[in-house]
């Protein structure tokens, strides 16, 4: 009875030993088949894994190691071999396919082809844009400010939702620079230094012929190769032009400068037809839709020339004369000669003759000759007066 019982017990522990290792060969070599996997937590809910009703076999390989923080899995390849990204360095980062795999990026960095909304930080020359034939438009509040259109056309607040004020460029000594045919509609405030057309050699028309332009600022400063303004233009304080400035050069309207009671103030010389005049001549009307003429202020007041000669001789010793030639004086066509003698010798009789006219009205080559009725030892004075 004692041989049997310990049979029984030996039989026993092969049995026990025998279920122990069920479970390794079934690891190693068959696969656990079920519809549900449930992972019981020690002291807490469960995790299940559990497949659709209807599913196509296929196979998920996992990674031969853990992830770092932050990282996820995805799968990497058709065969369904998962992978895992990399890990984001710093908070705010997001993810992105970038071709080949999925990883964590800095949305403001150089790496992300995505506009940030807080800017990135280029290492190049990056575009903002469409690749197709659509515009885009800038919104803010919900409204449209700026529209760029697939065209090229460039509308700032031209729309209805467009803001009331728009500012290009800043003051304070700042340019902007504006090139190509500009449309300027509706009421147009620059501050600051404004150049228009400084460089280039194209027309600039300021002003039409169906409304005036109105220029209203303490200093306006026109500095180009040619300005035409047309139409009528008021200029309302100083007002610098340098260089070659032609008013209505072309046109015969009116050109009026100046006003009664500011008057017009000159700095320079005054140009007339091409000449600046002659040291203390001054400037004579010729009448209506004539240029005026620079003349000497005798020849202005009807003097062609005043002077004297003196007889035969020295001018210490003259000596007694018949005949005094007068050369060196302007003569023009029928001009009066007005000859006396110191001390208004009334017994000696004066003649002229021989007269040559100047070759024009303001070159003193012309002559004539006094002849005295008796010799005579002085001065003969002479003025010449313009035939009116």
């Amino acid at each position: 009875m004692r041989i049997i019982t310990t049979a029984l017990v030996r039989r026993a522990f092969i049995l026990i030993a025998a279920l122990a290792l069920v479970p390794q060969f079934a690891f190693a070599q068959l696969p656990v088949e079920t519809r549900e996997l449930k992972l019981q937590g020690a002291s807490s809910g469960s995790l299940i894994m559990k497949t659709a009703a209807t599913t196509t076999a296929y196979t998920l390989t996992y990674p031969n190691a853990i992830g770092s923080v932050g990282s996820f899995m995805y799968i990497s390849a058709t065969d369904g071999s998962l992978a895992w990204s990399n890990a984001p360095t710093a908070t705010g980062y997001v993810p992105r396919w970038n071709g080949s795999a999925i990883e964590w990026i800095d949305p403001n960095g150089a790496n992300n082809p995505n506009w940030s909304i807080n800017g990135n930080a280029l290492t190049g020359t990056g575009t903002f844009g469409t690749t197709t034939s659509q515009g885009i438009n800038v919104k803010t509040n919900g409204s449209t400010r700026i529209n760029l259109a697939s065209d090229g056309a460039i509308t700032i607040n031209g729309t209805t939702e467009g803001g009331a004020t728009t500012t290009i460029g800043r003051s304070a000594g700042h340019t902007t620079t504006i090139d190509g045919t500009t449309n300027v509609n509706g009421t147009t405030t620059i501050t600051g230094t404004t150049n228009v057309n400084v460089t280039g050699s194209a027309v600039t028309t300021i002003g039409n012929t169906g409304a005036n332009a109105t220029v209203a600022a303490s200093t306006l400063t026109v500095n180009a190769t040619t300005t035409n303004i047309t139409s009528a233009t008021n200029v309302t304080g100083t007002t610098t032009i340098t260089g070659t400035t032609s008013i209505n050069s072309t046109g015969t309207a009116v050109t009026n400068i100046g006003n009664t009671s500011g008057g017009t103030a000159f700095t320079g010389p005054i140009t007339v037809d091409g000449s600046s005049g002659t040291s203390g001549y001054v400037l004579v009307s010729q009448g209506a839709n004539a240029t005026p003429q620079w003349q000497s202020v005798g020849n202005a007041i009807g003097i062609r020339q005043a002077g004297r000669v003196q007889t035969a001789g020295t001018f210490a010793t003259p000596t007694a004369a018949t005949t005094v030639t007068i050369s060196s004086v302007i003569l023009q066509g029928t001009d009066a000669i007005i000859v006396t003698l110191d001390g208004g010798n009334s017994a000696i009789v004066t003649n002229v003759s021989t007269r040559t006219n100047s070759s024009d009205a303001t070159t003193a080559d012309g002559s004539f000759v006094v002849s005295l009725s008796a010799s005579y030892t002085g001065y003969v004075n002479y003025l010449v007066i313009k035939n009116q």
